[in-house]
């Protein structure tokens, strides 16, 4: 083999080379999944009553949109309950007076107590707003501040399913600064459900400056108890 015949080798060599650089760099470099992905590890990411909304002009009187109105309450309501939450991380402080992790409320709209009740004095009178902001589990304040930023008390969201109801909503004006929606609750469209059944309630609109709040408001969900207990 000639001095030509090696350069030739040497060439092809060092292109092959530069091909499989190349072909390394350009395709994307698969993604190792950890076990704790997914939030596996904060048993509060959990985000409950997520369907999308869908209006309902039988909804709509004086151009106010009660269905949406009932629907971002509830849904706000569901956060101090433990049907739901606002949205955490898995970052978390262990709290020595209740011997429980409190995870950390990353939703910049609700990382901290004021801006949760500017929010919650939209749709709830202040006497509601009041108890929420105080509601306890354990005898643990469920959200509480720690070096300026706000943590939620661990492992007390999604201990139920939020999806075993079916809200059939009719709203009644009553004067210009009252209406009341009328749901009637419909419970066994999910299979896991034990019982079977409905149960009606009504709920109280009060207007206050240019908001339009709940003077009384139960989560739909939890009255699936009272189901039960008829059916026994």
């Amino acid at each position: 083999m000639n001095i030509k015949d090696n350069l030739k080798i040497v060439v092809i060599g060092i292109v092959a080379i530069l091909l499989v650089t190349i072909i390394v760099i350009v395709l994307p470099k698969p993604t190792l999944k950890n076990k704790n992905d997914n939030n596996n590890n904060n048993p509060n990411n959990i985000q409950t009553n997520d369907e999308e909304y869908v209006s309902n002009e039988e909804l709509i009187i004086d151009n106010i949109d009660f269905g949406k109105l009932f629907y971002d309450a509830e849904k706000l309501y569901a956060s101090f309950t433990s049907y739901g939450t606002f949205k955490t991380s898995g970052t978390f402080v262990f709290d020595k007076e209740s011997n429980n992790n409190y995870y950390l409320v990353t939703d910049t709209k609700y990382d901290t107590l004021d801006k949760i009740r500017n929010e919650l004095n939209k749709y709830f009178t202040s006497s509601i707003v009041d108890n929420l902001l105080k509601a306890k589990v354990e005898n643990y304040l469920l959200y509480k501040e720690i070096d300026g930023k706000l943590y939620r008390f661990g492992g007390y969201a999604g201990q139920y399913g939020y999806t075993n109801r079916e809200n059939n909503l009719s709203v009644r004006k009553i004067s210009d600064e009252k209406f009341i929606i009328h749901d009637k609750i419909v419970f066994g469209a999910d299979t896991s459900m034990e019982k079977e059944g409905t149960y009606e309630h009504d709920y109280a609109i009060q207007k206050e400056g240019d908001n339009y709040k709940f003077v009384n408001f139960e989560l739909p969900a939890t009255f699936y108890e009272n189901v039960i207990e008829e059916k026994s």
